[in-house]
Protein backbone atom coordinates (compact mmCIF):
# COMPACT_ATOMS: atom_id res chain seq x y z
CA UNK A 1 0.00 0.00 0.00
CA UNK A 2 3.19 1.95 0.41
CA UNK A 3 2.81 2.43 -3.28
CA UNK A 4 -0.16 4.49 -3.30
CA UNK A 5 -0.05 6.39 0.11
CA UNK A 6 3.72 7.88 1.37
CA UNK A 7 4.50 6.59 4.41
CA UNK A 8 5.70 9.96 5.54
CA UNK A 9 2.05 11.43 4.89
CA UNK A 10 0.21 8.22 6.51
CA UNK A 11 2.67 9.14 9.71
CA UNK A 12 1.86 12.58 9.99
CA UNK A 13 -2.01 12.12 9.24
CA UNK A 14 -2.65 8.83 11.83
CA UNK A 15 -2.99 11.25 15.11
CA UNK A 16 -5.56 13.15 13.16
CA UNK A 17 -7.55 10.29 11.81
CA UNK A 18 -6.80 7.08 13.96
CA UNK A 19 -9.83 5.31 11.86
CA UNK A 20 -6.82 5.86 8.70
CA UNK A 21 -4.62 3.44 10.19
CA UNK A 22 -7.08 0.52 10.47
CA UNK A 23 -8.09 1.39 6.90
CA UNK A 24 -4.80 1.11 5.87
CA UNK A 25 -3.99 -2.19 7.45
CA UNK A 26 -7.00 -3.81 6.32
CA UNK A 27 -6.31 -2.69 2.59
CA UNK A 28 -2.60 -4.30 3.38
CA UNK A 29 -4.51 -7.49 4.47
CA UNK A 30 -6.72 -7.36 1.55
CA UNK A 31 -3.84 -6.90 -0.87
CA UNK A 32 -1.81 -9.67 0.90
CA UNK A 33 -4.62 -11.94 0.93
CA UNK A 34 -4.98 -11.31 -3.25
CA UNK A 35 -1.69 -11.97 -3.88
CA UNK A 36 -1.06 -14.89 -2.02
CA UNK A 37 -4.35 -16.63 -2.30
CA UNK A 38 -6.53 -15.73 -5.41
CA UNK A 39 -4.01 -14.89 -7.99
CA UNK A 40 -2.55 -18.36 -8.16
CA UNK A 41 -6.07 -19.81 -8.48
CA UNK A 42 -6.62 -17.70 -10.71
CA UNK A 43 -3.08 -18.30 -12.56
CA UNK A 44 -4.23 -22.31 -12.74
CA UNK A 45 -7.22 -21.60 -14.26
CA UNK A 46 -6.04 -19.83 -16.70
CA UNK A 47 -3.59 -22.35 -17.39
CA UNK A 48 -6.85 -25.01 -18.43
CA UNK A 49 -9.19 -23.19 -20.56
CA UNK A 50 -11.77 -25.78 -19.82
CA UNK A 51 -11.43 -25.25 -16.25
CA UNK A 52 -11.76 -21.46 -16.92
CA UNK A 53 -14.94 -21.69 -18.93
CA UNK A 54 -16.75 -24.19 -16.08
CA UNK A 55 -15.93 -21.21 -13.74
CA UNK A 56 -16.89 -18.55 -16.01
CA UNK A 57 -20.16 -20.32 -16.11
CA UNK A 58 -20.48 -20.74 -12.56
CA UNK A 59 -20.17 -17.27 -11.95
CA UNK A 60 -22.52 -16.66 -14.16
CA UNK A 61 -24.84 -19.09 -12.72
CA UNK A 62 -24.45 -17.45 -9.71
CA UNK A 63 -24.63 -14.17 -9.97
CA UNK A 64 -28.07 -14.76 -12.52
CA UNK A 65 -29.38 -16.28 -8.87
CA UNK A 66 -28.40 -13.50 -7.21
CA UNK A 67 -30.30 -11.71 -9.55
CA UNK A 68 -33.14 -13.82 -9.57
CA UNK A 69 -33.35 -13.88 -5.63
CA UNK A 70 -33.42 -10.04 -5.20
CA UNK A 71 -36.37 -9.61 -8.00
CA UNK A 72 -38.20 -12.33 -5.95
CA UNK A 73 -37.95 -10.79 -2.48
CA UNK A 74 -38.67 -7.41 -4.12
CA UNK A 75 -42.04 -9.13 -5.55
CA UNK A 76 -42.49 -10.74 -2.27
CA UNK A 77 -42.15 -7.56 -0.39
CA UNK A 78 -44.56 -5.90 -2.73
CA UNK A 79 -47.10 -8.94 -2.30
CA UNK A 80 -47.26 -8.61 1.41
CA UNK A 81 -47.40 -5.10 1.03
CA UNK A 82 -50.40 -5.43 -1.02
CA UNK A 83 -52.11 -7.77 1.30
CA UNK A 84 -51.78 -5.97 4.47
CA UNK A 85 -52.89 -2.83 2.18
CA UNK A 86 -55.93 -4.31 1.62
CA UNK A 87 -56.61 -6.41 5.01
CA UNK A 88 -56.07 -2.57 6.85
CA UNK A 89 -58.80 -0.88 4.02
CA UNK A 90 -61.35 -4.02 4.92
CA UNK A 91 -60.81 -2.80 8.58
CA UNK A 92 -61.21 0.53 8.09
CA UNK A 93 -64.23 -0.01 5.39
CA UNK A 94 -65.82 -2.14 8.54
CA UNK A 95 -65.03 0.57 11.25
CA UNK A 96 -66.62 3.09 8.89
CA UNK A 97 -69.83 1.00 7.97
CA UNK A 98 -70.56 -0.13 11.43
CA UNK A 99 -70.28 3.88 12.91
CA UNK A 100 -72.61 4.98 10.25
CA UNK A 101 -75.16 2.81 9.93
CA UNK A 102 -75.06 1.45 13.58
CA UNK A 103 -74.85 -2.48 14.49
CA UNK A 104 -78.26 -3.93 13.74
CA UNK A 105 -77.70 -2.70 9.86
CA UNK A 106 -74.33 -3.47 9.93
CA UNK A 107 -74.50 -7.17 10.84
CA UNK A 108 -78.02 -7.52 8.54
CA UNK A 109 -75.53 -6.07 6.16
CA UNK A 110 -72.86 -8.96 6.74
CA UNK A 111 -75.61 -11.65 6.98
CA UNK A 112 -76.79 -10.97 3.72
CA UNK A 113 -72.97 -11.03 2.26
CA UNK A 114 -72.38 -14.31 3.68
CA UNK A 115 -75.56 -15.74 2.34
CA UNK A 116 -74.63 -14.20 -1.27
CA UNK A 117 -71.41 -15.82 -0.60
CA UNK A 118 -72.48 -19.65 0.41
CA UNK A 119 -75.45 -19.31 -2.48
CA UNK A 120 -72.59 -18.52 -5.33
CA UNK A 121 -70.09 -20.96 -3.85
CA UNK A 122 -73.13 -23.80 -4.01
CA UNK A 123 -73.73 -23.34 -7.56
CA UNK A 124 -69.94 -23.19 -8.86
CA UNK A 125 -69.61 -25.71 -6.98
CA UNK A 126 -72.12 -27.74 -8.33
CA UNK A 127 -71.34 -26.35 -11.97
CA UNK A 128 -67.91 -27.94 -11.20
CA UNK A 129 -69.27 -31.15 -9.97
CA UNK A 130 -71.33 -31.88 -13.56
CA UNK A 131 -68.65 -30.75 -15.25
CA UNK A 132 -66.68 -33.47 -14.29
CA UNK A 133 -69.29 -36.02 -14.59
CA UNK A 134 -70.02 -35.08 -17.92
CA UNK A 135 -66.02 -35.67 -18.88
CA UNK A 136 -65.77 -38.69 -17.27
Amino acid sequence: MSDYIPPTLLANLLPYFPLLGRIYTYLDWARWTMTSTVAPLLQRIQAQPDVSSVALLLVVLLVSFKILNMLRRAMVSWVVFSVRTALWSALAWGALRLYSNGFQATAAEVGAMAVAARDLWAREYQKAKMETRRNR
